[in-house]
C-alpha cells in the first residue's frame, strides 16, 4: 500500500477544444486575406455602371458648355440697322443657309481708318494696322469700334498706340470717347427631341457699344 501511494498520480493530456484551434488562424490562411479582399472589392466594382456614370457628367458638362441651353442653340446674327426687323436666313434647296458678306475689318481710305474690334482677331493685328496708319504724313482720324465683350480690348489698343506711338512736337494726340447701347439679333433653334426640324425663333437684346477715336493735330 504504501509503495502505491508513492507512485505520482499523472493526469492524462487533452488536445485542446475545436473551437480554440480554429480561432488562431495560420500563416496560409492570413496570406490569403489580401486576395480575398482584392477579389470582393473587384467584385463590388463591377456591379457599378461606371460608363454611365461618367457619360452622364459629360453630358451636363456639355449642357453647361453650350449657350442658352435651356432654349436651344444660338446663333449670333449680329448688329442691326434702325429700322430694320430680324429676317429669316436665306436657305438653298439642299437645306444649307446663305450667309452674307461679312463685315470688312476695316473701311474708310486715306483719309481716315476705322477698325471694328473683335476678340476674334489678334491684339497685335489691330495695333500693327492702327501704328501703320497714324504714323503717315497727314494721316487721318483713327476709330476704334466694339460692341460687348469687346469693348476692354477697345480701350486697351488705344492705350497702347498712344504709349508705342512717339510724335514731335508742337503735334499732340487727341482722344474722343463716346458710348452708347446697340440692337442686336439672335437666331434660337429650339432644343425638341420629337420634332426633326423646329420652328426657329428670333430675338433682340441690347448690347454696350463703345468708340474711341484718335487723331493727330499740329
Amino acid at each position: 500500500m504504501a509503495g502505491a501511494s508513492s507512485k505520482p498520480h499523472l493526469i492524462p493530456s487533452q488536445p485542446p477544444p475545436p473551437a480554440e484551434r480554429s480561432t488562431a488562424p495560420s500563416k496560409q490562411e492570413t496570406s490569403k486575406n489580401p486576395a480575398e479582399l482584392q477579389q470582393t472589392i473587384d467584385q463590388l466594382l463591377s456591379q457599378v455602371n461606371l460608363p454611365e456614370i461618367r457619360s452622364s457628367a459629360v453630358d451636363r458638362k456639355q449642357d453647361v458648355d453650350r449657350p442658352n441651353n435651356k432654349r436651344g442653340t444660338v446663333r449670333k446674327l449680329g448688329q442691326l440697322v434702325p429700322n430694320q426687323a430680324i429676317q429669316p436666313t436665306s436657305v438653298t434647296v439642299s437645306g444649307h443657309r446663305l450667309v452674307g458678306p461679312r463685315n470688312p475689318l476695316s473701311t474708310g481710305g486715306e483719309q481716315g481708318l476705322v477698325l471694328t474690334v473683335s476678340r476674334k482677331t489678334p491684339f497685335s493685328v489691330y495695333l500693327k494696322r492702327a501704328l501703320a496708319h497714324l504714323r503717315k504724313p497727314k494721316a487721318g482720324p483713327l476709330i476704334f469700334r466694339a460692341m460687348g465683350c469687346a469693348v476692354s480690348m477697345a480701350l486697351s489698343l488705344a492705350l497702347a498706340v498712344e504709349s508705342h506711338l512717339q510724335i514731335a512736337r508742337p503735334a499732340i494726340l487727341t482722344k474722343e470717347l463716346s458710348t452708347g447701347t446697340v440692337v442686336v439679333g439672335d437666331e434660337v433653334v429650339p432644343r425638341s427631341e420629337s420634332v426633326v426640324e423646329p420652328e426657329l425663333i428670333y430675338q433682340t437684346r441690347n448690347q454696350a457699344s463703345i468708340e474711341i477715336k484718335l487723331s493727330i493735330k499740329i
